[in-house]
């Protein structure tokens, strides 16, 4: 994978990429889901969506799509997730895990916990 020294999210958020691996200002490799062509596969989505505390926490409210938005908003609780995973362009990013731990947005405080 490719390395990116002291990420700032505000600054560089990724256009385009798969998976890379980011390298933060403390010098730490954090595993990074960055998805643009493939995405996270279904399990991964699961995981986590479980490790930051359900779908909502995961969702952009500020996307670029309004209309896509607006229609996971108001679908049945039921179908939110489904369509969450088939149009990915609503999460929050970057997705970082650690094993079964995860965080959406920058969060570097959290990662430098991490083991």
């Amino acid at each position: 994978g490719q390395q990116v020294r002291g990420l700032s999210w505000k600054e560089k958020r990724p256009r385009s990429s798969t998976l890379m691996r980011c390298s933060c200002s403390y010098g730490r490799g954090i595993p990074q889901i960055i998805m643009k062509e493939k995405g996270l596969s279904r399990g991964e989505f699961e995981s986590v969506k479980k490790a930051v505390g359900g779908l909502d926490n995961m969702i952009d409210q500020g996307c670029k799509d309004k209309d896509l938005l607006a229609l996971i908003t108001w679908i049945a609780e039921e179908d939110r997730a489904q369509k969450v995973l088939e149009n990915q362009s609503v999460l929050k990013l970057p997705i970082v895990r650690n094993g079964r731990q995860a965080t959406i947005g920058c969060q570097p405080e959290i990662w430098k916990t991490w083991s």
